[in-house]
This record gives structure tokens, sequence and C-alpha cells, in this order.
């Protein structure tokens, strides 16, 4: 039953969280907007998006010449860093109100909502979990995770969409754990912004839902799949094509990493990613052995570290994501202080390897992070699987 004391503490959080997301952007367009004008990750979609709006299409030669001219007040060169709409052109209709906005005050809206997503975070998922900690603990994890791991600090700085994806992710955890369909389906959705950096965990929680059989979700998630594509294709026509042919073309000229042709030889690279698959189907079979209750979270945490392990990835920032496994692994390592310190070791470890930037390839950073927390991970979950083998000995 919900209270008047209830709604009251709900309206005041909620207008507490809106106002600092009024500051964070604010400050965003001082720190940021200011000095880099339109050098940001946000503008090809913002372009793109706005061009959907007037029934163009996003991939057209016309569209890529007004993004280049407007971040580098030219056309870019073919052996130049090239800036194109190279994105679903779905996404139009997922973040609509910041494609209507002014371009200074969408980004500075955007990038100060990247940023209040980044410290929501820790707090959903450590309400999801049901994990209490003292206060010094939780300023520790909040620092370590949102500020110097890096990656999450890069993502705002360029105005990207990571921190959106990571956030919806919590929310369709969090709406499955309290069995609210209409929740989860949202943070689904919200997932379609970057599909392409969470296509483990999206099929994660889809079987999920089919298992517990939460066929809402599913049907739900399917109808907004279609009716975003549906309602493109009746807006700008067929665009499907032009999108795979951007894709193709994006490959060329940008900085993507893929285990089978990061390390230099592709055999290697394949039974590596096999490995990787096969540790990420043997961990799924082995969660069978925890209480359903708490299941969720480890396929979630799996799903994600095969993604950022075994599917093509754009650069290091994608490996913000790797906070949720991390998180994950923190929660279970509960009532053991000294296991923190691994997972510490590598929220910092972005730093070594900027320090190093120069003499290591970017291949071992963006493979060699996520590899670590697996295998942390996998500890965790073996001494977890452990003491509940013990209790029935106990009892």
């Amino acid at each position: 039953m919900i209270t008047k004391s209830n709604k009251a503490a709900t309206y005041l959080a909620a207008g507490g969280l809106l106002i600092l997301w009024m500051l964070l952007s604010l400050a965003s367009y001082r720190l940021l907007v200011v000095p880099r004008q339109r050098q940001f990750d946000f503008y090809p979609r913002w372009v793109g998006a706005r061009a959907v709006l007037a029934g163009e299409n996003p991939y057209s030669p016309q569209v890529d010449a007004r993004i280049q001219q407007g971040i580098f007040g030219r056309r870019q060169a073919s052996d130049e860093v090239v800036q194109e709409f190279v994105y679903s052109a779905t996404i139009t209709w997922l973040l609509l109100p910041f494609w209507i906005l002014p371009f200074p005050l969408a980004v500075s809206l955007w990038c100060g909502l990247q940023l209040l997503l980044l410290l929501i975070c820790p707090l959903l998922v450590m309400a999801l979990l049901k994990w209490k900690l003292p206060p010094l603990s939780f300023f520790i994890l909040l620092l370590f995770s949102v500020f110097l791991f890096r990656y999450p600090v890069n993502a705002y700085v360029l105005g990207q969409f990571i921190a959106w994806v990571l956030a919806c992710t919590v929310i369709a955890w969090w709406g499955m754990a309290n069995e609210n369909p209409a929740v989860s389906i949202l943070g689904m959705a919200g997932m379609l912004v970057r599909p392409e950096v969470v296509i483990a965990p999206i099929g994660a929680l889809l079987i999920h839902n089919w298992k517990e059989k939460g066929r809402t979700v599913l049907i739900g998630w399917a109808g907004v799949v279609v009716a975003l594509w549906l309602l493109t294709r009746l807006w700008i026509g067929p665009w499907e094509l032009d999108f795979l042919n951007e894709i193709d073309a994006y490959r060329g000229y940008s900085f993507i990493s893929w285990l089978p042709v990061s390390l230099g030889n592709i055999w290697v690279g394949s039974l590596l990613t096999l490995c990787v698959l096969a540790w990420g189907a043997w961990m799924w079979w082995r969660l069978r052995s925890l209480p359903e209750g708490e299941r969720l979270p480890w396929e979630i945490a799996v799903s994600v570290l095969v993604t950022l392990l075994v599917s093509p990835q754009p650069n290091t920032y994608t490996l913000t994501l790797a906070l949720i496994p991390i998180w994950v692994g923190l929660w279970s390592s509960r009532g053991r202080p000294v296991d923190w310190l691994p997972f510490l070791v590598v929220l910092i470890s972005p730093w070594g390897f900027y320090l190093l930037r120069d003499s290591l390839p970017f291949a071992l950073e963006r493979h060699l992070i996520p590899f670590a927390v697996g295998v942390l991970l996998t500890l965790q979950w073996r001494r977890r699987l452990s003491g509940i083998q013990e209790r029935p000995r106990q009892a």
C-alpha cells in the first residue's frame, strides 16, 4: 500500500534528481560544450536523427557532409578521421526529445544525464542485490567505479551512449526482479540505442523471461522492435541496406577491435573466442545451482563479459559496461573485504594502460580488462557455489 508519506518521499526524490540533472547539465555546458563546440559523438546522431525527422535518409552523402562540416568545418578526406551516421535510424524515436532541441542545449542535457546515471546506477544495483555498504565503502565503490575506472568519464566527455545503455540494463533488471513487465520492456527498449554492445545481455534477459514464463516482456519487447522498424520504414522508406553498407564502410576508418583479428593470429584469436563462449555456456549451466532469486545478476554479469570479449567493440569506453560484473563480484565477496583488492586493482588499471599507451597495443587493454574481471567473477562464483554445497552438510 502506497501511503502519503511514501508519495511525498518519491516526489521529493524525483525533484532532487531533476535539480541535480540540471546542475550537472549546466556544469557540462560550461566545462565541455563551450570549449568543444560540436566535437562530440552525440553530434552525428543529432544530425542524422534530425534528418530522419525531416524525411531524409540519414545515411546519404548529404547528411555525412553536414556532420563533417559541423564537426571539422569541412568535408573529411577518405584517409582522415571520418564522422558519419553509423547507427540504426530507429534511435530517432528512442531519444526523440534530444533531437528536437538545439544542439548546445541537447548535448548539455545529454552529458548531464549520463553523469547522473553513472552516479545512480551503483545505488540501484545495491538496492537490487540488497547489498548494504557502510558510507566509507560506498564512497570507495563510487570513486573507483565512476572516476578512477576512466572509461565512464571518457564516455561522458565524448557525449557517448554507454552510460545510457548501462542504466537501461539495470532498469530492465529492476523490472524483472520486481515483476514489473512495463519497466522491463522500457529498459530493454532503451538498450536498443546501442544493441551491438549489449547483444548477449539482451539475449540473457529474454531467455530469463522465457524460463520464468514472463511472456509479457518477450511479446512487449518484440512489439517495440517491430514498431520502431515499421515507423522508420514508413517515415523515410527503405533504409536497412544503407545502414548495413554504412556499417561495412565504418570498419575501414574506425578503431574496431575484435579478438580473432586483434591478436594478429586468426586461429589463436578464434580459439580464445570459442573458449570465452564455452566459459559463458558453462557458467550459465552452473548458475542453475543458485537459489532462483539470485540467478539474474549472475546471468547479466556473465553475458556482459561475453559480449565485451567476443563482439567487435569500437573503443575502450564500452568497458564501462564491465562495471556490472565488477559490482556483482564485489557483492559476492561481502564479508571478505580482502577480496575487494583485486577488483579495485582492475578498476585503476586503465591508468596504467594509459601511461604505457605508446608501448602497449590497444587490443591488450580492450581484452585484458574484461578477461581479468571474468577470472575474478569465476573465483567468486566458485566460492559462492562451495558455500551453497556446504549448507546441507552443516544442517
